[in-house]
Order: structure tokens, then sequence, then C-alpha cells
């Protein structure tokens, strides 16, 4: 269980992005504490990749809306996880689902920070994955969730005039369900 909650990394810096050793040190400290990018951290960020900070602080403060969206969401379309004996029934459970879905946001706003759609660390998932399946996590309704975020995102735009920096928050969460479901369907044995 430690070599897998070791391996299960969400948010990876791709090798192909070019970034000053501080600004690196700003995005993993972050992510070690799992927290969103302090002022000065994202202004710097933001500063080097041109994205648009205020895209950024906007989409952090709708995350606990696009959360609880989802949550109503997945109540309607998978009741019986709510049910006891369903994966979802205790509050810890569920507040354990609602946490991570909250992280999945996090880590595409550190993505969008560094101009960047392509974070996820395949292993990582493939960990993750394994993960949730011994801890009887329902991927399919996290996957649902995942996309519910981004169209409730995507409705809060004009879509005449997104932004480059709203399409990469936008790319992240697609590239996070596609990751999601690309490692459910490996094992991690055979990756990690």
């Amino acid at each position: 269980m430690k070599a897998l909650i070791a391996q299960a990394r969400l948010f990876t810096l791709p090798n192909s992005l070019s970034l000053s050793n501080e600004h690196v040190q700003y995005l993993l400290e972050a992510d070690q504490a799992k927290r969103l990018l302090h002022g000065e951290e994202l202004q710097a960020l933001c500063s080097e990749s041109q994205a648009d900070q205020e895209d950024i602080l906007n989409f952090q403060r709708l995350m606990p809306s696009l959360v609880e969206h989802a949550k109503s969401t997945l109540h309607g379309q998978f009741p019986q996880l709510f049910t006891i004996g369903g994966s979802l029934h205790t509050p810890d459970r569920s507040k354990a689902c609602w946490r991570d879905l909250w992280h999945f946001l996090r880590i595409a706003s550190y993505g969008a920070a560094i101009g960047e759609a392509g974070f996820c660390d395949q292993q990582g998932y493939a960990a993750t994955m394994e993960l949730y399946r011994l801890l009887d996590v329902p991927v399919d309704a996290m996957a649902s969730a995942l996309l519910d975020m981004a169209s409730t995102y995507r409705a809060q735009l004009q879509p005449s005039a997104i932004s480059a920096t709203q399409q990469l928050l936008l790319l992240g969460l697609a590239g996070i369900h596609s990751a999601l479901e690309e490692s459910h369907h490996l094992s991690w044995s055979t990756t990690g």
C-alpha cells in the first residue's frame, strides 16, 4: 500500500517544459502541500507562461461550486452509491471523493498556470486506479463528475470568447479524465 501511495501522483512537470528552478519549486511545494498556488507564485508562473492569472483566479473561485454541482449530479446519476452499502454511503467516503474532485481541479489550475495541458503521469494515474480499486472508489462516478465539472465550468464562460487560459483549464480537465479512463484499464503492477 505504501508503494502505491508513493506512486499515486496526479501532477507531473512535462519534460519538455523549461521553468526556472524557483518556479519548479513553487509547483512542487504547492503540489506536495496539496494546495492552490499562492498569489505571488501564480503571478510569477503566469508571467512566464503568458497565462491569464485572472482566468485562473476565477476558476479557483468557482472550484467549490463545481464540486457541489458534481455532487448533486452524482446523487442523481448514481443514487445507489449513497445508500447503505454503497461506495459513498458514509460521510468519510463521500468527503474523500469530493476532496479528490477538488484536487483534480487544483492540478488543472497548475497546468493552466504553466501553459501546459499535458501534466498527467500515466504511471501515477495507474497507481491511483489501483488504490481506488483497493478502496472501492467508484471510478465511473469520478469520471462522470470530472465531465460534469468541465461542462459546468464551460457553461460559465462566454462561448465566443473562451481565452487560451480557459481553454487550457478545460483541456487539463479533459486530460485528467482521459488519464483516469486509460489507467482504469491498466494494471498497476505492470506499469509500476
